[in-house]
């Protein structure tokens, strides 16, 4: 198996507090589910980064088409 280490920040850019996001990892051709990204707070206030990371095992010997999405709570 192979890793993926993923790294962002959730920026909020507005004028209001933001309930924060969960975020998920999704991989391959199937879009399949890696795994969740959890954000370390409740709320994200204006003008605020908050950086996130997470480790996630990977199936195959190629790289992953990954993408970060907004998860359905």
């Amino acid at each position: 198996m192979r890793v993926a280490e993923v790294e962002g920040e959730l920026v909020n850019d507005g004028a209001t507090v933001l309930v924060a996001p969960v975020l998920e990892l999704v991989g391959g051709p199937n879009r399949t589910r890696l795994g969740r990204i959890g954000i370390d707070a409740d709320r994200i206030a204006p003008s605020i980064r908050f950086p996130f990371s997470g480790r996630f095992q990977i199936a195959g010997a190629k790289a992953e088409d990954l993408t970060i999405l907004i998860a359905l709570r």
